[in-house]
């Protein structure tokens, strides 16, 4: 039952904050959420402001995310940066980096 419930809630969260993606190896659009955020760095007496994007795909959509996968949300491109983690609402995670 409670599994059950899970799945629904991430189905809505993925539905209302999610965006569709291709993904290389899966047949149609996924539903994806990329995030970004902003990281300070110092760099000698400056201060350097680094964006960094974060990506979050349901272990439904795909089974098996790899670093390196590049996917394509609204004909932009991103590729994972590091190895996807699973979380206990089997949700991938993923840094990305949004490709020229």
């Amino acid at each position: 039952m409670f599994a059950t419930l899970v799945a629904r809630q991430q189905e809505a969260i993925f539905r209302a904050l999610g965006e569709d993606a291709s993904w290389p190896g899966v047949e149609g659009d996924v539903r994806v959420i990329l995030r970004d955020k902003d990281d300070d760095s110092s760099f000698g007496q400056g201060r350097i402001v680094i964006r960094r994007y974060f990506l979050r795909v349901r272990a439904s959509d795909v089974g098996q995310p790899k670093k390196g996968d590049v996917l394509t949300i609204a004909e932009v491109s991103y590729r994972l940066t590091d190895t996807p983690r699973l979380d206990r609402k089997e949700v991938w995670g993923a840094d990305v980096e949004k490709l020229a």
